[in-house]
């Protein structure tokens, strides 16, 4: 996966603020974050 590469991972709704999802895609695994004034990062490898 490219480190532009762009994936459908969940609805925006699916994360509470303040926590944070697993997502494993191909041989990655990616932490979607979601903070309490409502933004939304993602990381990948850790």
């Amino acid at each position: 996966m490219a480190l532009n590469e762009w994936i459908e991972a969940c609805e925006a709704n699916e994360i509470e603020r303040e926590d944070v999802i697993r997502i494993d895609y191909k041989d990655r695994t990616i932490a979607i974050y979601r903070t309490d004034t409502n933004e939304y990062y993602a990381t990948d490898g850790f």
